[in-house]
């Protein structure tokens, strides 16, 4: 009776012992299967954050085409190139109010307009249909242009914040993430002394053919977005490159000389000049540069 009873003892003990190893299995299964749910998780979060990131590259590849197709030297003539000076794109914007102008008057007074919010010193603007560069944002409703307002004076009219770039970067939200965004410009050079192929070395002078120079119809361009990886301290980076040539020159046409000299600064068709050593106008509708 005694060893019956032992023997049932060993058999209770060997079930605990049991169902602790398979507690101890379960619990490392389950724990292995919540880790991979995780990374998956945060795989998708992290390949959802690429494609929004590409989105917002793509955007600014595309608005940055405008500007070039639109105004080269806008793009060409920023204030430093290479890939440690960063710019982002302002997009045109018809802004909210009205501006009254004056001629021959640098000042802009504007009614229930945001001057502060929309606008920085250097952003390219358009007062009845004229275009002109901010000077300084003094207030919501005061700023002053770079150059005097060469229309007539009046009230009332609509302002237009045009494609202005500025330096630094921009933040976009999304989903709860946010993305920095920006661009860097930089002169391409060609082989076959600037007409060639794109080269990366640096520019040789020319001998016959032969040599590498600056292409000014060319310009990199390389789009940074970055944002924070979830769960931790480090950074994401999508870098996007694409050259932008120069397609296209703005002319202005001038029929008429005969309005005579001044020294006011135009920025459409007058029939006025500012008087040049060398200039001859004598025939109407013509310029000469002797």
């Amino acid at each position: 009776m005694k060893i019956e009873n032992w023997k049932l003892e060993i058999r209770n003990g060997q079930s605990i012992m049991e169902v602790l190893v398979a507690v101890t299995i379960g619990a490392i299964i389950i724990g292995s299967a919540t880790g991979a749910i995780i990374l998956a998780i945060n795989v998708n979060l992290q390949s959802r954050s690429t494609q929004i990131a590409t989105g917002y590259a793509q955007e600014a590849l595309g608005n940055l085409k405008s500007v070039a197709e639109g105004n080269w030297l806008k793009l060409y003539s920023v204030p430093a190139k290479g890939p440690s000076t960063q710019y982002y794109l302002a997009v045109y914007k018809t802004l909210s109010g009205t501006v009254a102008v004056t001629n021959d008057s640098p000042s802009v007074s504007g009614t229930a307009t945001t001057f502060t919010a929309d606008l920085v010193a250097g952003d390219n603007i358009i007062i009845n249909s004229l275009p002109f560069t901010v000077g300084t944002v003094n207030s919501d409703t005061l700023l002053t242009l770079s150059s005097n307002y060469t229309g007539t004076t009046t009230s009332g009219l609509a302002i237009t914040r045009d494609f202005s770039i500025r330096s630094g970067t921009e933040q976009i939200v999304s989903n709860n993430v946010t993305y920095t965004r920006s661009f860097s410009v930089q002169n391409v050079n060609r082989d076959a002394c600037g007409s060639g192929s794109i080269s990366s070395g640096a520019p040789v002078a020319c001998s016959g053919t032969t040599g590498i120079l600056e292409d000014p119809s060319t310009q990199q361009i390389i789009v940074t977005v970055s944002w924070p990886i979830r769960g931790g301290s480090n950074t994401s980076t999508a870098t996007f490159t694409q050259y932008f040539s120069r397609t296209a020159d703005q002319v202005m046409k001038f029929i008429d000389w005969s309005g005579g000299t001044t020294t006011s600064v135009f920025t459409q068709p007058t029939n006025q000049y500012t008087s040049q050593t060398g200039l001859n106008v004598s025939a109407t509708g013509a310029i000469q540069l002797q």
